[in-house]
C-alpha cells in the first residue's frame, strides 16, 4: 500500500518503534511523516490521535 500511495505522489504515515530486533520502516514513506518512538504508549496515542475514527470493542 506504501509503494502504490508513493509512486501516485500520495502521503505515507510511518509510526515505527525502536527496539533491538524491530524492523526499520520502509522507503515509501514520507520523510516528513516518518516518526520512531521509544514506548509503546506513546506510539499508541499517536496512532489515535492521527485517526478520522476509533472504534472500540469488549473483551481482552
Amino acid at each position: 500500500a506504501n509503494r502504490g500511495a508513493s509512486e501516485a505522489e500520495g502521503i505515507n504515515v510511518g509510526l515505527g518503534i525502536s527496539l533491538p530486533h524491530e524492523q526499520a520502516n520502509n522507503n515509501y514513506i514520507t520523510r516528513e511523516l516518518s516518526l520512531e518512538f521509544h514506548y509503546f504508549f506513546m506510539r499508541k496515542f499517536w496512532f489515535a490521535y492521527m485517526a478520522k475514527a476509533v472504534v472500540f470493542f469488549p473483551g481482552g
